[in-house]
């Protein structure tokens, strides 16, 4: 929970199918408003500094976690 007043949670997902989390809020009685994407892999999306609607192409390389 990262904010009980405005019912924010912040919930991490290593996989997802489309609509996972509306379907699993839903089944607690909670809809969900609002979802933002923050995070894909190590990259951070606000480092990539766009704008709502924009869009950047990125590699796979991009996203994929780095390994010692």
């Amino acid at each position: 929970v990262v904010d009980r007043e405005e019912g924010m949670v912040k919930v991490i997902l290593k996989e997802g199918k489309k609509r996972q989390l509306h379907r699993m809020f839903n089944s607690l009685g909670i809809k969900v408003l609002d979802l933002q994407r923050i995070q894909i892999g190590n990259l951070k999306l606000e480092d990539l500094d766009l704008k709502e609607g924009e869009f950047k192409e990125i590699s796979e390389s991009d996203i994929r976690e780095i390994k010692d």
